[in-house]
Order: C-alpha cells, then sequence, then structure tokens
C-alpha cells in the first residue's frame, strides 16, 4: 500500500508543470485598463469608483490613480451601466435592462444581485433615484411612458403611466430626481422625487437648443456647452431656471446642497501647450473661497470636455478627475498641478502596425564592414579595429545605464541583438495615435488627430508602413487613412505629422508591394467613382507602370455583395466580377484574405512514400463567411473561397444549424473558421486545406490569370471545448517554424493550439503511412491542455484582436493582445531551438572550462619535467 501511494505521488509530480516565479514578467507585460468614464463617484473615505463606457466598474486609488479592483459586466445593452450610487459604505448600480448589484466598495466583491420584473420595451431607459435605496426606472415611448418605482433589496415595485407624446426624437439626459428631455422648441423635465411623478414643460432656452450638449453635473444641475459657452440649469418640478450663463466648456459641482460650487472649466492654448483654466461660482448667492487656477496638460492629449469635483472646496485645494475628448483621464489639485494619467483610449483600439527599431551606429558599423567587398586590407582593418571599439562603448554604456532606462527615450531607440524590441503603433477610436515600446509597454508618444472622432468603425482604418528604419538617411514614414482623412508621421517618434483632407471619398486602399526610387511605397486608394489615387501623387508614374498587376476588391456588407476590378493605363477600375449574396438571403459575416508578411517557406508536403503534395499557395484567395435564415435548420453558415482577381469561385462548404459569431485565421494553403453549433450548444472549428496535387502547375510563381487547376479540398471539423473571443496564426521571419494557432478565450485565457492538430488529413485509423507523416489519428475534441496558457494567471478581458509579428530569431513570435487588457509576450511553436534558455549554466560552463584549462596547463607542464627526466637517464 506505501509503494503504491509513493507510485501515484510520482505519477502526479511527472504530470505537473509550472512556470517559476522569477519566469513570470520577463518577456511579457499586462496592463489593465477601465474605458472611458461616464460615471463617478467618490467621498473622503473611500476609493474613487467610476462606471465606463466599455461596461467596466473599477476603482481608483486617489493618489496614484492605479486600479484598486474593476469588474468588467455583460457586452453590449446587457452590461451598460445606467445609475451609480453610494449607499453606506457599498456601491449600487443598475446595468442592462433589469439587473440592480450592490457591491462592496472597499473591495469590490459582489454583495447582492436582482434581476427586477419589469417588461420589455422599445423605447429609452432611463434610471432615477428618489433616495439612496429607491430606483425609478422609467421607459420613456410615445405617446404612453411606463415609471416603475422600487427599493433596492424589495421585490414590490410600483407602476405608474406617463403621458409623453414628445418622447419620439426627444434628445433626454437623465439626473438624481429628474429626467430632462429636450424637444423641438420645448425643454421637458420628469420629476419623480414626490411620491407622485410630475412633468413640466418650459420653452427652450436659447442656450440650450441643438446642438448643445446636455450633462448632468449633480443633484438638480444640468450644463448645456457648445461653441464655447455653458450655461448652467436648474431643473426641478416647477421647471427650469438658469443659475450661470457666460464662456466656458465644462462644469462640474463641488459641496453639499445649499452650500454648492461649481467650477467653470475653460480648454486654453498655451503656445503648444494645451492648458485648462477654472473659476468658481458659488450657488448660495454669496462670495465664494474656493481656488481657481490654471494649469497647464500633456502635449499627448487633447481639450478637456467632461471634469468631476472629488473633494470639498472648503477643506483644502479640491482635485478635479479631468476627462479629455481623447479618454484620456487625469487627475488634478488646484494649486499643485496634475497628480496622475491614465490613458484609457487604449481600451478602444482600431488598428495595430508593429515597427521595426532603427539600427544603432554599432549595427550599421557591422553591416558596411561586410557589406564593402572591393575595399583594401588596410581599410578593412582599420574599419574593423572602429567597429570593434564602438561595440566595446555600447557594452560599456549598457552596464552603466541598463535597456529597459534607455527604452524610455524616444531619440536613443535602436534595436536590439535580436530584433524583439519593437514599436507598436495603434489608432483608438478617441482620434489618437500612439507609439507604445513592445519590451516595456510605456506609451513613448502619442498624438491627437483631429477628424479621427468620432469613431469611425474599425474596418474602415487602414495604418501600413510605407517606408521603413532600414533605409537611411530617408526617415521611416507611417501612414493611416479614416475616412477621407489622411495622415503621414513617423511611426517611431510620432513627429511629422502631416494631415489631409481627400476631395473624394474613399471606398478601398493598399500598399504597392514595389517602392519607388526613396524606398517608399506608395498609397493606392480607390475612391466611389471607381479612379486609383496614389499617395504620394509623385508616385503615379510606378503605380501607372505596373497597372497590368493591380486589381481591386471591395466588399458592401450592406448589400452582401463583392465586387471585382483591374486597373487599366488611366489607373481607372474596369469591373471584372461580381459575387451577390444578398440576392440569396446571406449576409457577410467575415471577409479575410492572407497576410501580406507571411513567408512560406514550404512548397509542399512529403508524402509517406516520399514523393510530394504540393500546397495551393494562392496569394489572391479570400475567404468570405456568410450566414442566412434556414427554414428547416433555423441558420446555415456557408464559407466561400473566392479569387479576388478572377472572381472564380475556388470552393464553397455550407454548414447546417449554426451561426456566427465567425473568428478565423488565413495562412498559406490552409484556413480554419469557428461557428456556434445551436444543436450541440458548441464551438466548432472546421480545417479546410488546398492542394494542387503531386504535380505543380508553376514552380516558379503563381498567377491567378493561366486559369490554374481546381485544388484538391480537404476538410473536417473538430470540437473546441469553450467560446472564442479572437484568433490569430503565429507568423516567424523564415516561416520555417511550426504554425501554432492563438485562442483569445471567454474565460480570460490566451491558449497556443498546434495547427498539426488541426490537420484535416488526420485519419480516422492510424496506418504505417500517417505514422511517418506524423498525422495524429482523429479525435473529435480538441484538447487544451493548461501549459499550452501562454497569459498563466494574467486574465485579459475583452479581447478584440490578436497582432503577431516575427523576431530576429526563427523560433520567436512576438504577440500583441488587445481589448481592455494589453498583453504582450513572446512565444515559441517550436522551442527556442536557436537560442540557449534562460536557465542554462553559464557559471558551470565557465568554471568547467577554466578547470579544464589549468588541468592541461598542469599536466603540460608534469609532461614536460617527465621527457626532461627521461633525457639526463
Amino acid at each position: 500500500m506505501v509503494v503504491l501511494k509513493y507510485l501515484v505521488c510520482l505519477y502526479l509530480m511527472i504530470q505537473v508543470q509550472a512556470l517559476y516565479e522569477d519566469q513570470a514578467g520577463k518577456f511579457d507585460w499586462h496592463q489593465q485598463l477601465m474605458g472611458r468614464p461616464q460615471l463617478v463617484l467618490s467621498s473622503e473615505s473611500q476609493p474613487l469608483v467610476v462606471a465606463t463606457e466599455q461596461n467596466v466598474l473599477a476603482a481608483l486609488n486617489h493618489q496614484t490613480g492605479a486600479l484598486l479592483w474593476r469588474r468588467v459586466l455583460e457586452r453590449g445593452a446587457a452590461g451598460q451601466l445606467r445609475l451609480l450610487l453610494n449607499s453606506d459604505g457599498e456601491v449600487v448600480t443598475f446595468s442592462g435592462p433589469n439587473l440592480v448589484r450592490v457591491w462592496s466598495a472597499p473591495t469590490g466583491q459582489l454583495v447582492s444581485e436582482t434581476a427586477l420584473d419589469l417588461p420589455e420595451t422599445t423605447g429609452q431607459t432611463f434610471v432615477l433615484s428618489s433616495g439612496a435605496r429607491e430606483l425609478a426606472v422609467v421607459h420613456l415611448s410615445s405617446p404612453r411612458s411606463e415609471l416603475h418605482r422600487m427599493s433596492v433589496g424589495s421585490d414590490q415595485h410600483t407602476t405608474e403611466s406617463l403621458d409623453t407624446p414628445w418622447a419620439d426624437g426627444a434628445s433626454c439626459v437623465s439626473g438624481r430626481e429628474t429626467l430632462l428631455c429636450r424637444h423641438s422648441s420645448q425643454l421637458y423635465v420628469l420629476s419623480v422625487g414626490s411620491a407622485r411623478s410630475e412633468i413640466t414643460a418650459v420653452p427652450l432656452p436659447p442656450a440650450a437648443a441643438a446642438p448643445a450638449q446636455l450633462r448632468h453635473l449633480g443633484s438638480d444641475l444640468y450644463s448645456a456647452t457648445g461653441a464655447g459657452r455653458l450655461t448652467v440649469l436648474r431643473a426641478a418640478a416647477g421647471g427650469v431656471t438658469t443659475v450661470r450663463e457666460g464662456a466656458g466648456d465644462m462644469a462640474c459641482l463641488s459641496g453639499p446642497d445649499g452650500r454648492q460650487t461649481i467650477y467653470v472649466g475653460n480648454n486654453k492654448q498655451d503656445k503648444v501647450v494645451p492648458a485648462v483654466q477654472f473659476e468658481s461660482v458659488s450657488l448660495s448667492g454669496g462670495p465664494t473661497s474656493a481656488p481657481t487656477g490654471r494649469l497647464q496638460l500633456s502635449t499627448r492629449h487633447g481639450p478637456v470636455d467632461a471634469c468631476h469635483v472629488l473633494t470639498a472646496p472648503g477643506s483644502a485645494a479640491p482635485r478635479i478627475l479631468l476627462v479629455g475628448s481623447d479618454d484620456a483621464v487625469t487627475m488634478i489639485q488646484l494649486g499643485d498641478g496634475v497628480l496622475w494619467t491614465r490613458e484609457e483610449s487604449l481600451a478602444s483600439i482600431l488598428a495595430v502596425e508593429v515597427v521595426d527599431l532603427p539600427m544603432s551606429a554599432n549595427q550599421v558599423s557591422i553591416e558596411e564592414e561586410f557589406g564593402d567587398q572591393a575595399a583594401d586590407p588596410i581599410s578593412a582593418l582599420l574599419l574593423r579595429m572602429s567597429s570593434q571599439w564602438g561595440q566595446l562603448a555600447a557594452l560599456a554604456a549598457g552596464v552603466v545605464r541598463p535597456t529597459r532606462d534607455r527604452a524610455a527615450d524616444v531619440n536613443h531607440l535602436t534595436r536590439d541583438s535580436f530584433n524583439t524590441h519593437k514599436m507598436v503603433v495603434l489608432v483608438t477610436a478617441a482620434g489618437k495615435v500612439l507609439g507604445v515600446h513592445s519590451e516595456t509597454g510605456s506609451v513613448l508618444w502619442a498624438v491627437p488627430v483631429a477628424g479621427l472622432s468620432p469613431p469611425p468603425a474599425a474596418d474602415s482604418v487602414v495604418l501600413g508602413l510605407q517606408r521603413g528604419t532600414a533605409h537611411f538617411p530617408h526617415p521611416p514614414v507611417a501612414v493611416l487613412l479614416s475616412g477621407r482623412l489622411l495622415v503621414t508621421f513617423n511611426p517611431i517618434t510620432g513627429g511629422d505629422l502631416q494631415a489631409h483632407q481627400l476631395p473624394y471619398e474613399p471606398t478601398q486602399a493598399s500598399l504597392l508591394p514595389h517602392a519607388d526610387n526613396t524606398h517608399l511605397k506608395p498609397l493606392l486608394i480607390l475612391d466611389s467613382a471607381g479612379a486609383v489615387h496614389v499617395w504620394p501623387e509623385s508616385a503615379e508614374s510606378l503605380a501607372k507602370s505596373l497597372h497590368s498587376k493591380l486589381f481591386f476588391y471591395t466588399v458592401d456588407v450592406k448589400s452582401s455583395t463583392a465586387q471585382g476590378s483591374a486597373v487599366n493605363q488611366a489607373l481607372e477600375t474596369v469591373p471584372s466580377w461580381r459575387l451577390d449574396l444578398g440576392s440569396q438571403g446571406q449576409t457577410i459575416r467575415r471577409v479575410l484574405a492572407k497576410s501580406p508578411h507571411e513567408r512560406v517557406h514550404s512548397q509542399g508536403r512529403v508524402l509517406a512514400d516520399r514523393s510530394v503534395l504540393y500546397k495551393y499557395s494562392n496569394p489572391n484567395l479570400v475567404l468570405v463567411l456568410a450566414d442566412a435564415p434556414d427554414p428547416v435548420h433555423k441558420h446555415s453558415t456557408t464559407a466561400y473561397l473566392v479569387d479576388a482577381v478572377t472572381g472564380h469561385l475556388i470552393y464553397s462548404h455550407v454548414q447546417r444549424r449554426v451561426r456566427c459569431p465567425c473568428h478565423a485565421v488565413h495562412s498559406e494553403n490552409w484556413l480554419v473558421y469557428s461557428v456556434y453549433n445551436e444543436k450541440a450548444r458548441r464551438t466548432e472549428l472546421t480545417s479546410i486545406e488546398l492542394f494542387e496535387g503531386k504535380v505543380q502547375a508553376n514552380a516558379s510563381a503563381f498567377s491567378s490569370l493561366e486559369a490554374p487547376p481546381q485544388p484538391m479540398v480537404e476538410k473536417q471539423t473538430f470540437i473546441f471545448p469553450t467560446q472564442i473571443e479572437a484568433m490569430r496564426e503565429t507568423i516567424t521571419e523564415k516561416g520555417i517554424t511550426t504554425k501554432f494557432i492563438m485562442f483569445a478565450l471567454t474565460s480570460g485565457s490566451l491558449v497556443t493550439l498546434n495547427r498539426a492538430l488541426l490537420d484535416p488529413r488526420r485519419p480516422l485509423t492510424p496506418g504505417r503511412a500517417s505514422m511517418e507523416e506524423g498525422l495524429p489519428p482523429y479525435t473529435p475534441e480538441l484538447p487544451l491542455p493548461t501549459v499550452n496558457v501562454v497569459n498563466y494567471n494574467r486574465t485579459l478581458q475583452h479581447v478584440s484582436g490578436i497582432v503577431s509579428s516575427p523576431s530576429g530569431l526563427e523560433s520567436t513570435c512576438l504577440v500583441f493582445v488587445h481589448g481592455l487588457d494589453l498583453y504582450h509576450t513572446r512565444v515559441f511553436p517550436s522551442n527556442m531551438f536557436d537560442q540557449l534558455k534562460d536557465d542554462f549554466d553559464s557559471t558551470f560552463i565557465v568554471l568547467v572550462l577554466v578547470g579544464l584549462i589549468a588541468a592541461s596547463a598542469v599536466t603540460r607542464r608534469l609532461s614536460q619535467r617527465r621527457a626532461l627526466q627521461l633525457a639526463w637517464k
């Protein structure tokens, strides 16, 4: 029995795999975000609690701005926070259509959760409060609305019916006990403070007319801002009165009822540095002792459009929380300056581009040393000596000033030996472009771009690298296209930013793979009239010379149609094919092409009989996923493989009783996409692989115009054990390393899975041939071992995208994950075959070498003495 226990313990020890404590955070970093605050709750004895537009409830440290706790609610309207109350050390929230939650303010623990029994409504929903735990839910619609009163912790509630014929088209803002609505030339106030609600209609003040923006300040006060003017209104059961009218961009309220003070802020500009100036207005009628002041903000941030006072002005200089138009959250204290800043625009990333850092002077000297083959021996020797002296000086500088300290200096960024440190350029929905260092996660530069907000759709933003860092003395150039706004800038420093308004409406854009004489890749822009424009215009001759190789395809998701066009000598498009799925009742959900950065290392797969099965490597192949209602099977999803040059339908596959959300990866000659099986209530992965056969049509290049043969298609479906938020394949420099697929799960994990497990050629019964090829037998369920979780215990919430990029090491792929969290790490699909591991015992090797050298010296001395003695005999 004792022996059996020891055997069981030994077996369990073998199965355990873990991460050493010193390895955590060595090659990765993690940042937690909350999004743009819309509701703020603060008191002297509790942390700063905020509810954000990204459905996050979070608590911040007053002094540092660090996250104390964060609770991520449901996506979409189901998790939208509508009310935030403070009740005896607890936080009461109302989210979604009917969910009331009570949280502990110090810890963020959920105290209670209640789903209210409220009827469904097609109108707007607003939540008011007539007490610490008294709620009033207004279902606003025309011609009649409903008001539901209830208490937190009680199941009983009362219902009132309200006459609201003006509800359609009304712009409403909810306060504590009042609802203020603007419609046509009237202003309506719904008050719930008394036992019976009351609606009052007053003429709309000119300062509150559209397009002025209405905001709730606190208590029964509202502000109307627009065109640099600010009006403070008091809304009560008796009507609306004007409290203050004058210049201003924002206002915030401080102090208890009866001794309230309004801080009115104005955005200023001190030369090139943005600033904000506050003045105080007392509502009690007497003079105010509240301090005022003017504070300079960072040039990284845009103008401020909202503020919240956090401390009473009578006790000390108030702290004011500023929310910028670029979603930057800044805490200031009047008289002391900026206390801390949070870059919350990173919670809404639209586009990502990973850029190599420039080479250092020593790396350039090494390239020059081996690049000049015609140099004479004396010049080569002098060049070698100067290069080695520079390397020695760089080594000494690295010892004195570590790399992580130098990474914060944007003017001295250089590439490391293995090209694993890069610049991650981000475009956010708040209208901001940022540069993040991939090694530390620090924001090295940030530039607000006017015209990027209001937020465009994610697929309407084009971000590309026109010229990299390898073409000195030409600086790197990145291009950003959003609607009619075209922006060029330096992706390493964020400087040299130039914005241009295009005189046409772009519908598609892509970088030309060929560069001009300055190593700049032109941007080709297709407008709504079918004309092709080139940016910069100086490269138009290059585009015309390559017109026979240029093709465009556009997808209209609204009408579910796809169309392809060729380009003539005059840079005008000629329609060549059209795919209309809307006429068949289908809706396009996803369109995915191959990554332009991908490299295919092998053209085929060696079979067990030593023959070669050649891959169908069509670089113009596009995956189109569409779903449609089915009268028998409820839903069906179809995958189309379309040649974007000719419009030929290469392959299509229909799956019944499945629906989107669909995620997909498309690489080399294979693709994998996910669907949700409604019948089995599970996520399924479909793997498709295409081959030309054992004879290759063209071994040098693939051409869609030469009518390639119809490919052989292998297909298989697998069961995935959990839900997926995003998918991406690994990319390496040469494409030699085994491909892995990365999955961002709804549980917050980032999991890697060997693509061999998704091989559609996996046999049902293993044989000798499949064993020689290394094909595992087919099993429907895919395993997810915990050792494949890349982010170990760092949970990633609401992942919106995964970006993979190659490094200088073939074994290493750099991964950047963005959403409500930012996460960067390295993955090794085929292990670290081209570098030593972190736990390599260098000290032991050095000691062994020293011992061997000493032993050889001693034995040599002894051998010489013995030879001398033998010579004298």
